[in-house]
């Protein structure tokens, strides 16, 4: 994965959409881990706010280890989106 990638990340079954805006290899366990610009995020921040509220901690991610988003091809989600549209 690299920068401009479209990626999403299933958060207790909430789907969500970004794209990768930094990269970063860590040299202790040497995973790649990414910071994400997220689209049309608000349920995720509410769901982030109501967990800080009753845990008193924020967890809240900055960054996403390879392992926690999955890269996604723009043509095929696109492919995707016009075959359903075009079933109506």
């Amino acid at each position: 994965m690299k920068i401009g990638n479209l990626v999403l990340n299933n958060y207790h079954d909430l789907l969500r959409f970004g794209k990768i805006t930094s990269k970063r290899i860590d040299k202790e366990d040497g995973w790649a881990y990414f910071k994400v610009k997220w689209y049309f995020d608000e349920k995720y921040e509410e769901m982030m706010e109501d967990r800080k509220q009753l845990s008193h901690k924020d967890y809240k991610l900055e960054e996403y280890r390879k392992d926690q988003i999955k890269h996604v091809s723009l043509e095929f989600l696109q492919k995707v989106l016009e075959e359903h549209i075009n079933e109506f």
